[in-house]
């Protein structure tokens, strides 16, 4: 079923004649002194491209496998069981771990089983994706000691993060070997009516389901990879990444 506008384009028309606009550029003058600086940058921002996911960076990798970052005053909530050194325990279990940092991982293999992996450090969480053949050996033993990191950049099917639930709404999409460090510069719609209440959203806190493509990717709770985390594995689609992380990642960064 359709709907009339609540005003037609000729209505509209003859409603800017009677206030004396009759052009775009007579338009544009009236318009721009009532706009409120967060209209302001949201006006530029719609007419000037989004910037590029940020190619990965040895200092980004350090932050996001190496540094374990304060812990956590409570545990996230997560959505299905996990196993945690070979016990499976209960979503709501995690309680039980207070301030223990844990980090949690998804795969294809595990959303069939119905449960989570959970690691107790990120170095066990590094030592899985190497033996999965998710990190090169090369990488991690750079990262490790401190070394030079191996950073080239690769084609391959890049991972989609999406505004809803079931790959819904808006789309926002991460090569191999980028990250987005700060989803709040990540504009993932303008709204409003013509230039007088434009309003940017971006992409933070704005996503609930995911799909990875040839690399795993970690989520984290704040900008710059900060917060806690949860890692999912390569080829896998996450239809809702639970009550917690729905509408609560900041950045993200591929783990090749």
């Amino acid at each position: 079923m359709t709907t009339s506008p609540l005003m037609t384009p000729e209505e509209l028309l003859a409603h800017f004649e009677r206030g004396g606009v009759t052009t775009l550029e007579q338009f544009a003058r009236q318009a721009a002194p009532t706009l409120t600086p967060t209209q302001v940058r949201a006006v530029r921002r719609a007419g000037q491209p989004e910037p590029a996911a940020t190619p990965t960076t040895p200092e980004m990798l350090r932050r996001a496998l190496l540094e374990e970052g304060p812990p956590p005053t409570e545990q996230a909530p997560v959505p299905r069981p996990f196993r945690l050194e070979g016990t499976l325990y209960g979503p709501g279990d995690v309680t039980r771990f207070g301030g223990q940092p844990l980090h949690f991982y998804l795969d294809t293999a595990l959303l069939e089983t119905g449960h989570l992996k959970a690691f107790p450090s990120k170095a066990a969480l590094r030592r899985h994706l190497r033996e999965t053949g998710q990190l090169p050996e090369d990488l991690t033993a750079a990262l490790e000691r401190g070394g030079v990191v191996p950073l080239h950049h690769v084609a391959g099917r890049p991972a989609e993060f999406f505004e809803h639930i079931d790959f819904g709404g808006e789309r926002i999409t991460l090569d191999p070997r980028h990250a987005f460090d700060d989803l709040t510069q990540r504009t993932m719609k303008v709204t409003g009516f013509l230039f007088f209440s434009w309003d940017r959203v971006s992409w933070n806190d704005e996503i609930s389901s995911l799909r990875t493509g040839d690399e795993a990717i970690t989520c984290f709770e704040h900008i710059h990879f900060g917060g806690r985390s949860f890692t999912v594995g390569r080829n896998t689609s996450v239809p809702w990444v639970g009550d917690f992380w729905n509408d609560r990642i900041s950045s993200a960064i591929g783990l090749f």
